[in-house]
């Protein structure tokens, strides 16, 4: 019978996707930084220096240069 083959599939659970919040900068796996802007927008930088200043002019926070 096929019942006596029948062996138990080992299962295991997948990793949970790490769910990011608007304005939060992290590192993609390829190495680009990002963060979440208004209606799920994502910008990406080469640096995280670049991503900092990039979230501060988006929020209104950034220093004017006048």
């Amino acid at each position: 019978m096929a019942i006596d083959v029948y062996e138990k599939k080992d299962i295991t659970k997948s990793p949970k996707k790490k769910v990011h919040k608007k304005g939060e900068i992290w590192k993609d796996d390829d190495g680009i930084w990002k963060f979440i802007w208004d209606y799920g927008n994502v910008c990406g930088f080469l640096t995280k220096k670049d991503a900092e200043a990039g979230l501060e002019k988006l929020s209104g926070q950034a220093k004017s240069k006048t």
